[in-house]
């Protein structure tokens, strides 16, 4: 959580690309871990933080929005519901690590953007 509010004061181009940048990191980061810890080590979390960054692509200013995207992204990490379980359990290596995270972090945005205004802060 803190690099969203560091990186929540850039532009929405630099957001995107620095996420995209920690994403790509990431997959190699992961896939080096995982030679050394196992298949998708507990103990790498630049996965969650990617899939959260993106969960909070439209950088949401009250706490109430980032908590609901925190939670939307975290019931999908944990419930893996199609196609985030697909891709969890078919694709492997840094790029498996890091997909279905991605994924839940892009339907939980999704989620966030369609909530309704009432909900919202």
């Amino acid at each position: 959580m803190p690099l969203f509010f560091i990186m929540k004061r850039m532009s929405l181009p630099r957001y995107l690309c620095a996420t995209a940048i920690l994403a790509l990191l990431g997959v190699f980061v992961s896939h080096k871990m995982e030679e050394h810890w196992g298949s998708d080590p507990s103990r790498v979390v630049i996965d969650e933080v990617v899939g959260l960054l993106i969960t909070l692509v439209s950088r949401p200013k009250g706490w109430k929005e980032i908590a609901i995207g925190v939670l939307l992204f975290r019931a999908l990490d944990i419930i893996k519901p199609p196609p985030v379980g697909y891709v969890d359990s078919h694709v492997s290596g840094g790029v498996g690590i890091m997909a279905d995270d991605m994924i839940a972090g892009g339907i939980s945005a999704l989620l966030l953007l369609l909530m309704p205004k009432r909900m919202q802060p």
